[in-house]
């Protein structure tokens, strides 16, 4: 009998998103411990062996079928019927356990087709396999789709455990039918492997040997079919008004099980509300044999197709925009030939992997003249399940599908056949005049030739310096116009380039103001972006004064974007903020002695002796011309000795701050002019006074002052004064 690890605790760690199932490859066969099953006490399990089948017939039958319109079969699949009565149900002290576990003698991997399956809030489904190197789930109630079967993933290995969890408060309120039970016998895992890896031809070549492909590796998806034993290949697209509807291109022969009658029929068409579709099953690294996290949705709806160039539109029934993992590929629907290609596809259902034609793509005939790309492969082929698979061009858009290959030599070993024919990207576009990509992929208009791919990231407002905004990774050929809802017109279009803006200081800025973005194609609106305009004040920088001797007559003192720097003439003035870096640095105005930029975050700088009193404007710019920061240093402290040093003992509580004789002389004070004083702290940059002191003084208390230096700048009309308090 199997045993069952029976959890006293639930834990999950996952991020959830709906509809999203994730399947995790371990090498060290502890995949139990990811889940609540992993401190457990050991009960008795339910084991079902599965019967012998005449697997040679099975060889056969593929071998007839190569080279011909069908996907690629992978598995034999029993027809069974077992549900949560055949299984074992074990207590636990927050709910129950129930658990199933299945062998099939000699097989490469184990996938269920369930029917009449749903689970209460708070229950979960695993599936794990008996090495311990691969777990699915968890399937929660918010993941099975209104569909009348539902697919899991593939697991690797000849035997597996389903566990299923009811919660307390949620018992005898599941319910569970096997239908069916797939033996893979071929493609998916070799049999040398456990740990997820495949066993297609050995000159495939893994995507991530190319890391200058995985941001298009993340749209491709090995597709389950509906009776689980049959693989195809397939790739998201984007939509002309950035939709991110999850529209996946994949193969007519895909969609049409039958070749004979070559007509999609309403139950194969509906047959898609089944399918699983596997997002970001490729390998960590180049020669390695560990795997990235996988996503499975279940179900999409048939949308679209057409025979001539073989594709097929599905849309997966699911939010696939909250998954941050997932690309949109580009197209290309212009039907100019690329001066190279690739294709990324799953052959055999095995990991992700890449073919590379280093040469001009060249056209080719199947149904009639030039209706197909045809690419001769310098790096990789492609093999059965890689039906669908895109074909990209040198600008990573795609152009095609992988259809197969028109001219197959069934005696050569598949390293051999270097050759696969696409249907044609341009062809499909308009199909038929109804059955055509158009209608879905530029529902509104634009007549657009091509798109680039993209993440549901893109798109957004960014603010791009203090009053500047953009959208981030705006399309190629797309123009944004940008607007207060209203009605003010103090905002420039494209600025400081194309397709920014920048808005006027009224209103500091029209902080808190909404504004936005109507992105447009050929000069339709596609799209609107939202945002609240925000004034910067993240900035913060610090300066410091030293004298010609190098005696420092200021302190390093902390600032924000909107100080304006006071300092003497004839001493070396060092701004420093990692606002400066990788930034192109400017200034007007004073006439300097001195001016050094470092390159990184540090400006230093002298004011001639004369004149005085002169604003120096300091700006910080990015590679866009978006302004960062603007500093205004001013050469108006009084050229004389370094700054006196107050020092305060903790004990005092107060400290007196009077105007004597000498230094109302220094400021040419008239008798009705006050002084006013700030009391900085030099570390933290915190305002710890402010106010004014007439002829009487002031007395300012200390109490609660940390230790250190502080800086204090009194000014009265244009002429300013600072001093240097040490509190100990």
């Amino acid at each position: 009998m199997k045993k069952l690890l029976i959890s006293l605790i639930i834990v999950s760690a996952s991020i959830s998103v709906c509809g999203q199932i994730e399947t995790k490859f371990l090498s060290k066969k502890n995949v139990l411990e990811q889940t609540f099953l992993g401190k457990v006490q050991q009960r008795q399990s339910a084991e079902i062996k599965m019967p012998a089948f005449d697997l040679n017939k099975l060889i056969e039958e593929d071998k007839m079928m190569d080279g011909k319109d069908v996907p690629f079969r992978f598995g034999n699949a029993f027809n069974v019927s077992y549900s949560l009565e055949d299984g074992q149900w074990q207590n636990v002290d927050d709910g129950r356990v129930w658990t199933m576990s299945f062998t099939s003698e000699g097989a490469l991997s184990l996938n269920f087709v369930f029917r009449d399956f749903s689970l209460p809030e708070g229950a979960c489904l695993y599936i794990a396999n008996k090495e311990g190197t691969v777990l699915y789930g968890p399937v929660t109630s918010k993941d099975i789709p209104e569909s009348p079967l539902f697919l899991t993933d593939i697991i690797p290995g000849s035997s597996s455990t389903i566990y299923l969890y009811e919660p307390t408060e949620s018992l005898e309120q599941s319910s569970l039918s096997i239908v069916r039970i797939v033996h893979g016998y071929r493609g998916v895992f070799s049999e040398e492997s456990i740990k997820g890896l495949g066993s297609s031809a050995p000159c495939n070549v893994d995507v991530a040997c190319h890391p200058e492909w995985q941001e298009e590796a993340d749209a491709v998806a090995c597709i389950l079919l509906s009776g689980g034993d049959a693989l195809c290949s397939g790739s998201l697209l984007m939509t002309t008004n950035l939709s991110f509807r999850p529209f996946l291109l994949t193969a007519f022969h895909c969609v049409d099980i039958d070749p004979v009658n070559a007509v999609i029929s309403n139950s194969e068409a509906s047959d898609v509300n089944n399918w699983l579709f596997k997002f970001r099953y490729k390998k960590h690294e180049c020669g390695g044999d560990s795997i990235t996290l996988g996503y499975t949705y279940n179900g999409a709806t048939f949308r679209t197709a057409w025979r001539p160039s073989d594709f097929a539109l599905l849309e997966i029934n699911n939010n696939l925009k909250s998954n941050p993992n997932l690309k949109w590929l580009g197209w290309d629907n212009t039907g100019v030939a690329s001066t190279w290609g690739a294709c990324i596809h799953h052959p055999g259902g095995d990991i992700m992997k890449i073919s590379i034609d280093e040469d001009p793509i060249t056209s080719s005939s199947w149904f009639s003249y030039n209706d197909h790309w045809h690419a001769e492969w310098e790096e990789g082929i492609t093999q059965g399940g890689s039906s669908g698979a895109p074909l990209l061009n040198s600008d990573k858009r795609v152009i095609g599908q992988v259809h197969g290959k028109i001219v197959y030599n069934p005696n050569v070993t598949p390293c051999e056949r270097l050759n696969t024919d696409f249907g044609k990207f341009n062809l499909s576009w308009n199909g038929d005049g109804t059955n055509k990509l158009s209608t879905w992929l530029d529902s509104i208009g634009t007549n657009a030739t091509y798109i680039d791919g993209a993440r549901p990231s893109d798109f957004s407002i960014k603010q791009c310096g203090i009053n500047a905004y953009k959208i981030n990774n705006l399309p190629d050929g797309y123009n944004v116009n940008w607007y207060f809802p209203s009605g003010s017109t103090d905002i420039t279009q494209n600025t400081p380039q194309l397709n920014y803006c920048t808005i006027g200081s009224s209103n500091n800025y029209h902080n808190n103001e909404p504004i936005v973005a109507s992105i447009r194609k050929n000069n339709i609106e596609v799209a609107q972006r939202r945002a609240v305009v925000r004034r910067l004040l993240s900035f913060l920088g610090t300066y410091s004064q030293r004298e010609i001797d190098g005696t420092i007559s200021i302190p390093e003192t902390f600032f924000d974007n909107y100080d304006t720097l006071y300092v003497n003439p004839n001493r070396y003035v060092t701004i420093t903020s990692s606002a400066f870096s990788n930034k192109t640095i400017t200034y007007t105005g004073a006439s300097l002695a001195y001016w050094n930029y470092d390159n990184d975050e540090t400006i230093t700088v002298r004011f001639q002796t004369f004149p005085r009193n002169q604003n120096l404007n300091i700006v910080a710019q990015d590679s866009c011309g978006c302004t960062h920061v603007t500093i205004v240093v001013n050469s108006n402290m009084f050229n004389g000795s370094p700054l006196p040093l107050l020092v305060i003992n903790q004990t005092e509580q107060s400290i007196d701050l009077n105007i004597n004789t000498s230094m109302a002389a220094e400021y040419t004070r008239n008798c009705d002019t006050d002084v006013e004083i700030e009391i900085v702290n030099a570390t933290t940059g915190q305002v710890t006074y402010k106010g004014v002191i007439g002829d009487a003084g002031v007395s300012v208390s200390t109490v609660g002052w940390t230790p250190g230096m502080y800086v204090l700048r009194s000014q009265v009309g244009d002429k300013a004064k600072s001093y240097k308090i040490s509190v100990k």
